[in-house]
């Protein structure tokens, strides 16, 4: 059952489309949640340029926020240059409020949403 507070969000369709009401959230429904993989990478590690699962194909997006805020610049840098390798071009990348994109890597990007902090891979 759909709570009340969800209701309106959930009968919009968007949401009704992809993802099935829980109590007050949303779970992805189970045939989109076979197309994603998620996988874990150690951003700081310098033995990889990219997260091991890449093996199978460059990400289509990367969500990372509120994570490199911890970083000194020096390694917000090198996890940039990371992600951008690991990302396919046209791929998303999308930072928390307070991440910077970084100078390195900024030219390789372009805007999609400022204020909720979207990039783009450019294509090449």
């Amino acid at each position: 059952m759909i709570s009340a507070a969800i209701a309106p969000i959930y009968l919009l369709g968007f949401l009704g489309k992809y993802f099935d009401p829980v109590a007050d959230s949303f779970r992805v429904k189970p045939p989109i949640r076979k197309m994603v993989n998620l996988s874990r990478d150690d951003l700081t590690s310098t033995r990889t340029s990219s997260p091991m699962e890449s093996v199978f194909g460059e990400f289509d997006i990367i969500l990372c926020r509120n994570v490199l805020i911890y970083f000194n610049k020096e390694l917000q840098n090198q996890i940039m240059n990371k992600f951008l390798r690991s990302l396919a071009p046209g791929g998303y990348l999308v930072l928390g409020i307070s991440e910077p994109l970084g100078n390195e890597v900024e030219h390789q990007f372009s805007v999609v949403n400022r204020k909720n902090r979207i990039y783009k891979k450019r294509m090449m």
